[in-house]
């Protein structure tokens, strides 16, 4: 699927991923997935407009040379971790060491990841207030568009009940005729 472009979707793209690196230097140091990533910032106060698609992305795009984030694959995955974050262990810096607290399974006993709620709403971040913004205009011109589509169905939906009518209205003049 091609993506869209646009200037909104840009400045979104762009700005994630230094957003992402603003966060406390415990939590930069993490392996997430694209999804996790999404979720940690919806958490810390982005729009919930924000997509796991924008975030990859950002990913693929404006990552270039691992600038921003570091990447690893691990089991067919793909994990990133802030490059702000400096590791004093690199023996246990895979996504695998990190998964679990020192237990071997369980979605309980995973390291948590996650900031507290609206942990940028807190602060005077200003990549928040970009992105925000940008989410807000692009939601109001998806409603926009959305109703300008319903509108353009409609129409078209009365064409054809006109058409009919009309059509109706002519065969019944021809067959008393």
């Amino acid at each position: 699927m091609p993506r869209k472009s646009c200037p909104h979707l840009t400045t979104i793209r762009k700005g994630i991923l230094p957003l992402n690196n603003t966060l406390p230097s415990n939590l930069s140091s993490i392996w997430l997935t694209p999804a996790e990533l999404h979720s940690r910032l919806l958490i810390a106060g982005v729009m919930r407009s924000l997509t796991v698609d924008m975030i990859a992305d950002a990913l693929q795009l404006y990552n270039n040379n691992e600038v921003q984030m570091v990447m690893t694959i691990h089991g067919d995955k793909a994990y990133y971790r802030s490059t702000m974050a400096h590791l004093s262990d690199i023996q246990k810096s895979v996504p695998m060491h990190q998964r679990f607290s020192g237990k071997t399974t369980g979605r309980k006993r995973r390291v948590p990841g996650n900031p507290v709620r609206d942990y940028f709403l807190q602060s005077d971040n200003q990549h928040i207030e970009v992105i925000n913004n940008e989410l807000a205009e692009l939601e109001e011109k998806d409603k926009k568009q959305k109703v300008r589509d319903m509108q353009q169905k409609d129409r078209e939906q009365s064409k054809l009940h006109l058409n009919y009518i009309v059509r109706s209205v002519h065969c019944q003049s021809l067959t008393r005729s």
